[in-house]
């Protein structure tokens, strides 16, 4: 099991493409691991997708992923990340009326519930480190998703 493990796992090489026809099972059941996530240009954006909730009077709310415990809530964490990811992007449109209609059920307000979900999103893009150790940073935002009930 542990060659299994190890042997999906190597970085491209001319010994992985060697022994490479051994692993199909291996990734065949998940165990492998692309290296590209340890690249020299790791991402230079962060990003995010809120929620604004707009109730029948007028008033709105900001509803952004939700934040769990730092020790038993990683994987749900992660788990929203990989969602803010993917219904951002333009390929995903099949993803946000639903996500839209999730959001706005489980944001009643006093029994009120929203009538409108805008999906917006977020992103930071951070310029590498000056030589005097200053970062240029940039805010951008976009809706990308209007949803009425």
């Amino acid at each position: 099991m542990s060659i299994w493990i190890l042997g999906p796992n190597m970085p491209a090489s001319p010994i992985r493409d060697t022994v490479d026809i051994a692993w199909p099972p291996a990734i065949n059941a998940g165990f492998d691991q692309s290296w590209a996530v340890f690249s020299p240009n790791p991402r230079d954006q962060t990003i995010q997708v809120v929620a604004i909730l707009e109730y029948d009077d007028g008033s709105t709310a900001e509803w952004t992923v939700p934040d769990f415990d730092p020790v038993i809530g990683a994987l749900r964490r992660y788990r929203w990340r990989k969602w803010q990811e993917r219904v951002r992007l333009n390929d995903n449109d099949r993803y946000r009326d639903s996500s839209a209609s999730w959001i706005a059920d489980h944001n009643q307000i006093d029994g009120r519930q929203p009538h409108t979900v805008r999906l917006v999103r977020r992103w930071t893009v951070r310029a590498p480190l000056t030589a005097d150790g200053v970062r240029e940073t940039s805010e951008n935002q976009f809706e990308f998703c209007e949803w009425t009930r």
